[in-house]
């Protein structure tokens, strides 16, 4: 019975949360577009999409970027860049 009575307290559980004034004006918009959404709906579903695009990043894992070799053009000189422009122009 007390394992019932915890269920049921955290699925009625009300939190209250300090919302920085940008995220609060961002919020307060996206309950201007829709109609038929109430604040706390707008607040959960962002919250869900920001906890979930966390989740893909992790499993994404690290970007790498894939060197490979350009080659040289001979006659080019890198070490002046100045020179190198106006060499291709």
């Amino acid at each position: 019975m007390k394992s019932e009575y915890k269920l049921v307290k955290l699925l009625f559980m009300k939190t209250t949360l300090t919302i920085d004034d940008n995220i609060s004006a961002k919020l307060k918009a996206k309950l201007k577009n829709s109609s038929d959404k109430i604040l706390e709906d707008i607040v959960n579903e962002t919250l869900r999409i920001g906890l979930y695009a966390e989740k893909d990043l992790k499993e994404a894992g690290k970007f790498q970027v894939r060197s490979r070799a350009l080659g040289v053009n001979q006659g080019l000189n890198y070490d002046n860049i100045g020179k190198l422009i106006k060499q291709i122009e």
